[in-house]
């Protein structure tokens, strides 16, 4: 009651009193009550600012459809503790647990950067891997809860980390040391919905990826017809992908690629091809982005987007391809793709 004597006494003199020599009538006093409660309501309910931290575990689907109810829910399960046990010992607390997810709330910016790093570190090596996105600002706290666009805005930037990545918000940016924003790039500048002004996202870099390069995006090349088959030539490895097989063909550094990567600006997990609506697609994941030199000579740079492989070409993780010339792929990391077309 505190917070509310400023309001109930005034030089001695209880509201009560003020109310009832102003009206002399109870019936009108009980009749502006409600509106006074609301305004002392309004004064309990804090509004603070912290750092919202979103995690959530990535492709549950699969992991429930490979190991079963029992099996995934137990994963699942565990994650999410080792992470609400994460977020405690680094001076946060959660708010809330979401199904296969978790928000946490933080006094301090450096320990949610601290706290979503540990997370990412612990699920490195795991048979599920999380998202991680988080944004600093005024929140209302009540019930134990919190609320408000800082929330929101938490939320959606995580919607947009891929699998094992951390995203933040300008304002985290900026609140955060120099050393500690040596380890981050500037990912995109992007629409959320309800904000009126675009929003900078950005990446923490904890495993060392290089920084982004940004070109323009040229137009798309119409497919000659249906593709029977891809070819992928990656490290003198050659790779045949048929729309039969449903899969999904991995590229990046990570040695559980399909494709794995020697070059220092590919990500981890950096993009993935399939066969979708009659055609094969390669869809970018990463950090640095993806050039695709098609049969046209025309590039295309692809950040978070999904662009046609028609023809033959070369897809480069994260730098732009110098030459469309198959016999220097190898020096330069790059991976030479040839449709094979069924006749008409």
């Amino acid at each position: 009651m505190n917070v509310l004597r400023p309001l109930l006494v005034r030089e001695g003199v209880t509201l009560w009193e003020q109310l009832f020599s102003s009206y002399g009538n109870y019936q009108l006093i009980l009749d502006i009550l409600p509106s006074l409660y609301i305004v002392i309501d309004d004064m309990v309910n804090q509004i603070l600012k912290q750092t919202i931290l979103f995690a959530d575990i990535t492709d549950s689907t699969r992991l429930y459809e490979k190991l079963g109810n029992t099996g995934a829910r137990r994963l699942c399960a565990n994650s999410i503790s080792v992470i609400g046990q994460i977020v405690m010992s680094h001076h946060g607390k959660v708010i809330k647990t979401m199904g296969d997810g978790l928000m946490a709330a933080f006094d301090d910016v450096q320990k949610s950067y601290d706290a979503a790093v540990a997370i990412q570190e612990f699920h490195a090596d795991k048979r599920l891997s999380v998202t991680v996105g988080f944004h600093h600002g005024p929140v209302l706290v009540e019930n134990n809860d919190i609320f408000g666009d800082t929330v929101n805005v938490a939320a959606k930037i995580t919607s947009k980390a891929k699998a094992g990545e951390i995203l933040l918000s300008q304002e985290v940016f900026d609140s955060l040391p120099i050393y500690y924003q040596m380890t981050i790039r500037l990912l995109d500048c992007v629409r959320l919905k309800g904000k009126n002004k675009p929003v900078n996202i950005y990446t923490v870099i904890y495993d060392q990826q290089e920084a982004t390069i940004c070109t323009a995006i040229s137009p798309l090349i119409n497919s000659p017809g249906k593709p029977v088959s891809l070819l992928i030539s990656c490290n003198d490895v050659r790779h045949m992908i048929y729309p039969a097989e449903h899969k999904l063909f991995r590229l990046g550094r990570d040695e559980k690629n399909d494709c794995v990567s020697f070059s220092p600006y590919a990500s981890r997990i950096h993009a993935v091809i399939e066969f979708e609506r009659d055609r094969f697609i390669v869809t970018d994941q990463s950090t640095n982005g993806t050039f695709v030199n098609g049969s046209g000579g025309n590039t295309f740079f692809l950040k978070r987007e999904s662009a046609p492989l028609v023809g033959e070409g070369i897809i480069s993780l994260g730098q732009k391809p110098l030459v469309h010339n198959p016999a220097l792929l190898h020096n330069q990391h790059f991976i030479y793709y040839s449709n094979k077309y069924q006749a008409e």
